[in-house]
Formats: C-alpha cells, structure tokens, sequence
C-alpha cells in the first residue's frame, strides 16, 4: 500500500511539473511577442541611422536572449538574467533619440512580471527599487529637459504601475503558495484517512477470520465429539437388534443414553448459537429442529 502512495505521489509531481512547463512555455511565446511588437514600434519611431540602428539592433536581441534565458535556468542564473536585462534596457533608452522612448520603457514591465513569477519576497523587492531607480533616472532626466506637470505625472504613474505589480505579484504569490500548501495538506489527511479505512477493512476480515475459526473448533470440540458418540451408540443399538433374543429392557436403556447424547447435542448447538451472537440460518433451524423432533 505504501509503495502505491508513492507511486501516486511521484505521478502527481510529474504532472504537475508538466503543467508548470506548459505555462512557461505559454508566457514565453506571449512575452516574446509583446517584447517584439514593442522593439519593433520603438524602431519605427527612431528612425535611426544605420550605426544607431545596428545598436538598438543589438540591444534589442540581447534583451531578447535574456528574456528567454529567465525562463530556461535556475533561480541565480534567473535573478543575474532579469537584472542584465535592466542594464540592456538602460542602454537601449540611452540610444534613443528622445528623452524617453515610451514603447522602450513599457519594457521595464517584462522583468518585473518575471521577477513576480520567478523571485521570493526580498528579491522582488529589490527587483523593484531597482527598476524604479531606473524609470526615475529616466523621467528625471526628462523632467530636467523639459519641465512640466505631465513628464511628473507620466513618471509617477509608471513607477506606481511598478510598484503596484510588485504588490499585486507578492500578494498573488502569497496566496497560492498558502493554496497548494492547503491543497496538499487536505491530501495528505485523504490520503491518511484512505490509509486507515484500508487498515479497518482489513482489520474487519481478519475478524471475521478468526470468528469463523473459532466457530469451526467449537463444532469440532463439542458438537463433533458428541455426534460421533452418538453414531457410535446408533450402531450399538443397530448391532443389538439383530441378535436373538432382543432384550428389551437393555435396548430401552441404551436409548435413553442415545436420547440423552441427542439432548446434549441440542443444548451445546444452542449455546455456541448463543455464545458467538449470530443469527440463526435456515440450515441451522432445520438442523435444531430434526433434533427436537428427534428427542419427542
């Protein structure tokens, strides 16, 4: 039984690592697109000369590369991945030719939907001071150009957005680790009452065993050694009726002893009957019966 648990178990797990890889796969090939669209639109409005151009070009690609990257390696090699992709996004905005390049900065969302996913609590909070930091570098420089009320306002509002999906990401986080570890603790307790209702069928049978072993060495004890006394003296008799002369008085009191082997052959069946609790069948009737009629 214990072997089957684990076996399921490791069923389980390799199920559900399946899944966990499909939904990676799927926010990959989304996230790859959107990052796409967005290089793509930034690229168009640059405009840029072919020198500027084959850096965005390659700032871009390296973004990319890391974005995938993310998904594909282990926690360090993750958190190293998404912290470079800040660096090349950095980089990237640096060669634009407007103070902020709106479809470039709408990337800073792609490592902080990674670091929400991917990062425990003090990581993702790191993440975010750092992409913050770099957003209002950014609007900061821009304000310093130009300053007015609505380069404040966009400022503010994509580092609140930031801030904002780190929370809702933490909080996300929070409630399905607490989910699966309920959902595993209620299996955990299925699995342990399945355990112990096993443990009690068995526990019925081997009952019921046992009863019916200790039923048949009362029949065989007392009704068994009754019964062949009782054959015994049946030939005895049939043995006196056949010689000459037939004494009468001798014959009555041998089945009187007969009589009396029958009676306690009766009163046995009917306290082991009463002994072992059990509800009398047709056959038993029907044997008790012969023996009543057998003693009128």
């Amino acid at each position: 039984d214990m072997a089957i648990i684990i076996e399921k178990s490791v069923l389980k797990e390799e199920v559900m690592k399946q899944q966990r890889m499909h939904k990676q796969v799927i926010y990959a090939m989304v996230q790859t697109m959107i990052i796409i669209g967005l290089i793509v639109a930034g690229y168009a409005l640059e405009n840029p000369s072919v020198a500027r151009g084959t850096l965005i070009v390659v700032f871009s690609a390296l973004f990319l590369v890391l974005s995938v990257i993310v998904f594909v390696t282990k926690q360090k090699i993750a958190l190293t991945a998404i912290i470079l992709q800040l660096v090349v996004l950095a980089l990237l905005e640096k060669e634009s030719r407007y103070a902020i390049n709106y479809f470039y900065h709408l990337l800073y969302f792609v490592p902080m939907v990674q670091g929400v996913f991917l990062l425990a609590g003090r990581w993702l909070i790191g993440l975010t001071a750092l992409t913050v930091g770099l957003s209002a570098l950014t609007f900061v420089e821009l304000a310093m150009t130009e300053w007015n009320f609505a380069n404040v306002a966009l400022g503010l509002f994509f580092n609140g957005i930031y801030v904002f999906t780190a929370s809702i990401g933490m909080l996300a986080k929070f409630y399905f680790l607490e989910k699966r570890k309920t959902d595993q603790l209620n299996e955990e307790l299925l699995d342990a009452y399945r355990q112990l209702r096993d443990f009690q069928r068995k526990r019925e049978e081997a009952a019921v065993i046992e009863e019916r072993q200790r039923i048949a060495r009362e029949l065989h004890d007392h009704l068994g050694h009754q019964l062949t006394a009782g054959i015994m003296q049946a030939e005895i008799l049939s043995s006196k009726c056949q010689g000459e002369p037939v004494n009468l008085q001798a014959l009555k009191s041998d089945m009187d002893l007969l009589k009396g082997t029958m009676r306690e052959q009766l009163r046995q069946v009917r306290e082991i009957v009463s002994t072992l609790k059990i509800d009398v069948s047709a056959t038993s009737q029907m044997v008790v019966q012969l023996l009543k009629d057998f003693e009128e």
